[in-house]
């Protein structure tokens, strides 16, 4: 009897079967995307806030110790999320050379440990790494002279801020910090080495995202703004709770940090 509902040779119970699984898929992300929203209103005044001067000494602290390098904050750089079911009347202002279609940049940036210090995310354009600084808010306090005094020493000399470590793209800022792009001298090719090394942070959270959570991996398919903002937030903080936990069982204290995210 069940093989004979099964294929009445109208398809009928497959139309059912597949009308079933789309109920649920739609369910299933209606209800992800309610909790990603319910997550970061509950818990975003514990986990998103300004790195302190606490915070930048730790970060300082680690980098110094990992890399070797002193005073920095965490690497910067951007990656591309396609945006599948981007409304039709906003394709011309998120259209991107990168996929060839309308897509989402998300810059962020990690410290040693993969903590996500900084993300902004979902801002309108052909947004590459280089114009995207424009908007961004990481440096309005350096700007407006209300960043935090953390000096640290390089060589005997003392620096005021923090700085961040990029690709070679980058415009040659103070508080960025590039490899050699030709390097001649023995030394120039060991800084490139370490620079290098230690940028790899950055792409190493990009994939911690695509790996685990599946995010910026695959085209998103949320019609709305807010939605994709929920869930980058949602999965920076989620990440960063499960680094926190992993640090904790190797009795490594590290404090959970993660900046404002756009």
């Amino acid at each position: 009897m069940c093989c004979g509902h099964s294929f009445d040779g109208y398809g009928g119970v497959t139309r059912h079967h597949g009308r079933l699984y789309e109920n649920v898929r739609k369910n299933r992300n209606r209800g992800f995307y309610r909790l990603s929203r319910g997550v970061v209103e509950t818990f975003g005044d514990v986990y998103l806030w300004k790195p302190s001067l606490h915070d930048l000494q730790e970060l300082y602290a680690a980098h110094e110790e990992r890399h070797g390098f002193p005073g920095i904050i965490g690497s910067i750089d951007c990656t591309h999320w396609k945006w599948k079911n981007c409304p039709v009347a906003w394709k011309g202002q998120y259209a991107s050379d990168h996929h060839g279609s309308p897509s989402l940049v998300l810059e962020v940036v990690t410290s040693q440990d993969l903590w996500i210090l900084h993300a902004f995310f979902g801002v309108a354009g052909s947004n590459n790494d280089v114009n995207v600084l424009d908007q961004l808010p990481i440096f309005d306090d350096l700007l407006n002279g209300k960043a935090l005094d953390a000096p640290f020493t390089v060589n005997g000399n003392e620096y005021k801020y923090e700085y961040y470590l990029t690709d070679e793209i980058y415009p040659r800022y103070s508080t960025f910090v590039k490899a050699f792009r030709h390097p001649v001298e023995e030394r120039d090719k060991f800084f490139k080495r370490r620079q290098e090394g230690a940028r790899n942070d950055v792409e190493r959270a990009f994939g911690v995202l695509k790996a685990k959570w599946h995010i910026v991996e695959h085209a998103t398919r949320p019609l709305d703004l807010e939605t994709l903002r929920y869930i980058i937030i949602n999965r920076s903080r989620r990440q960063d709770t499960i680094l926190t936990k992993m640090d904790t069982k190797s009795n490594n204290n590290v404090q959970p940090l993660n900046a404002f995210i756009q």
